[in-house]
């Protein structure tokens, strides 16, 4: 199964498990027209722990294992949708950016809602989130393409999706609603595959239905994104796509993303395709850049996110 999206993006579902009651897939046509005049809160809160580069081997330092070395991101956004003859208007607006690190006198704390509470030089910390807050976005759609012509249109997105794994072909809506392909049985154990190529990253989402309680099912993610512009991909072992060069690493210092890897739980509407929650384990696989030395480094998270009316 293939579709060829107005942005170079190609889909293959596989079905890994074939039970003797048919397998075929439900529409992933997502009902946005339910939802006109309702405004959707997303809560995303990360929990990260930094990279600690020890000299000579050996663990980190006692005090960098406490909790409180431990960086919190939290967003909060809104997400409204409207509708107008046949048009359908999506709004969105980062609301809220709570964060809280390690410093080099103790925790460093940022609140958006309260910057009079917030550490001093605390602001660096949401440099690349501080020109989006609280501006908002609008998005339009006749078909199933949003579009918009909005100047932060690049910046707000970057910041939206990098939140959540890539689940289907809907970019715009990663994160609130489950735009894959879902199968008509959802029997628990049933398991398929998806991959999802992109100019920038192929990605490998594995699912398994465990459970349907009431209208919510509670399905498994094991989602692999590796990128396709570095010149090691790393033990994610997914291949680059034929005919695409891979890039030499940037002679500079810094780091540079070789893949990702979400593993968790979603809970979802299948009527609607509606995410209420997502837990997620998060571990992202970096190069650490020194002029021509690259060392591999791994950093894990976890994300939870939350969807409510």
């Amino acid at each position: 199964m293939k579709f060829v999206l107005k942005n170079p993006i190609l889909i293959r579902v596989f079905l890994l498990l074939v039970l003797p009651i048919s397998l075929k897939a439900q529409s992933t046509k997502i009902p946005y027209e339910k939802y006109a005049g309702k405004v959707i809160t997303t809560t995303a809160a990360f929990k990260t722990t930094p990279l600690v580069i020890v000299q000579g081997g050996g663990s980190a330092p006692e005090a960098m294992q406490s909790s409180d070395f431990v960086k919190k991101d939290k967003q909060t956004w809104s997400t409204s949708f409207s509708q107008r003859n046949n048009e359908l208007s999506l709004l969105r607006e980062l609301k809220r950016i709570e964060v809280t690190a390690p410093g080099p006198s103790g925790p460093m704390k940022y609140d958006s809602d309260n910057t009079f509470e917030s550490t001093d030089g605390a602001e660096r910390l949401v440099n690349n989130k501080l020109k989006i807050l609280k501006k908002k976005v609008s998005y339009h759609s006749k078909s199933s393409e949003w579009e918009t012509n909005d100047a932060l249109k690049e910046d707000i997105e970057n910041i939206w999706e990098d939140n959540f794994p890539t689940l289907g072909k809907e970019g715009i809506v990663q994160g609130l609603f489950f735009s894959s392909i879902l199968p008509k049985n959802t029997t628990p154990g049933t398991t398929w595959e998806e991959t999802i190529v992109r100019p920038e990253a192929e990605i490998t989402n594995t699912y398994t239905i465990e459970g349907k309680e009431g209208n919510h099912l509670t399905l498994k993610l094991v989602s692999k994104q590796v990128f396709l512009n570095k010149n090691k991909l790393n033990t994610f072992t997914l291949k680059p796509i034929q005919g695409k060069p891979i890039q030499p690493l940037p002679q500079k210092m810094g780091s540079t993303t070789n893949a990702k890897k979400y593993e968790g739980k979603i809970v979802l509407d299948p009527a609607t395709m509606f995410i209420l929650k997502m837990d997620l384990a998060v571990t992202t696989e970096t190069n650490m850049i020194n002029g021509n030395t690259s060392t591999p480094r791994t950093r894990n998270a976890t994300l939870s996110v939350t969807n409510s009316f």
